[in-house]
C-alpha cells in the first residue's frame, strides 16, 4: 500500500508539473506573439497615411466557394497591403472597450495567427469581412468581454476607417463553417472570432456598419 500511495504521489507531482510548464509555456507564446503585433502595428501606422471614414458606397463581389477552417479561401479580391517582414498586412482592427488594436494579416493559416489576426473570408468592400485571432491575451482573448453596441473599427492601409456596432456575440461549433460564413442580408457586416478556453468552439462577434462610415 505504501508503495501504491508513493507512486501516485509521484504522478500526481508529474502531472503538476507538465501543468505548470504548459502554463508557463501558453504564457510566453501569448507574451511574444502580443510583443511581434505591437512591433508590427507600429510599423504599418508609420507607414500608413492620415486615416478618414469611409464615405463611398462598398462594392458587391460574389463569393462562391467555402473551404474548411484549415484551408480556406476568399474569392473576394484582395485589398491594399503594407508588408511588414516580409508578411501582407491589410488594415487594423480595434476594440476601444477592450483596448483592443491589432494588425491584420491578408492571409490566414494556423501559423499566420501566431503573429497576428488574420482575414479569414471577405473584404470590408463589400461590407463581408471575417477576421479570425487567437484566444491570446495579447490578441482576441479580450473578445470575450465585448458587449452588444461596443464601437470596433478597421483602418486599412489606405487610411479609410469603417465603423462598426457590436450586434450580438454567439458560440459556434468549431465544425459549423456554413454557420461562421452565412450572411443573411443587411444582418452583419462584420464578423471577429476566437477559440473558446476548450479549443472546441468559436466565440463569434456580429457587428453592423455604421451608416456613417
Amino acid at each position: 500500500m505504501k508503495r501504491r500511495g508513493l507512486i501516485l504521489v509521484l504522478l500526481g507531482t508529474v502531472l503538476l508539473l507538465a501543468a505548470v510548464s504548459l502554463v508557463l509555456y501558453n504564457n510566453a507564446q501569448d507574451r511574444s506573439s502580443g510583443e511581434y503585433a505591437q512591433s508590427a502595428l507600429d510599423a504599418m501606422l508609420a507607414g500608413m497615411p492620415e486615416t478618414s471614414l469611409a464615405t463611398t458606397a462598398t462594392t458587391s463581389y460574389q463569393d462562391d466557394l467555402y473551404a474548411p477552417y484549415e484551408t480556406t479561401t476568399s474569392t473576394v479580391p484582395l485589398d491594399d497591403t503594407i508588408v511588414v517582414d516580409d508578411r501582407a498586412y491589410i488594415g487594423i482592427i480595434a476594440v476601444p472597450s477592450q483596448n483592443i488594436q491589432l494588425p491584420v494579416l491578408q492571409e490566414w493559416s494556423k501559423s499566420l495567427l501566431q503573429y497576428a489576426p488574420c482575414r479569414y473570408n471577405g473584404s470590408a468592400l463589400n461590407d463581408s469581412l471575417i477576421i479570425a485571432g487567437h484566444n491570446y491575451k495579447t490578441h482576441f482573448g479580450r473578445l470575450f468581454s465585448v458587449n452588444q453596441g461596443d464601437l470596433i473599427t478597421f483602418t486599412n492601409v489606405n487610411g479609410i476607417v469603417y465603423q462598426y456596432e457590436v450586434l450580438h456575440c454567439e458560440t459556434l461549433d468549431g465544425g459549423d463553417i456554413e454557420g461562421m460564413l452565412k450572411q443573411e442580408q443587411g444582418d452583419w457586416d462584420l464578423t471577429l472570432f476566437t477559440c473558446t478556453l476548450s479549443g472546441q468552439s468559436r466565440l463569434t462577434i456580429r457587428a453592423q456598419r455604421l451608416e456613417d462610415s
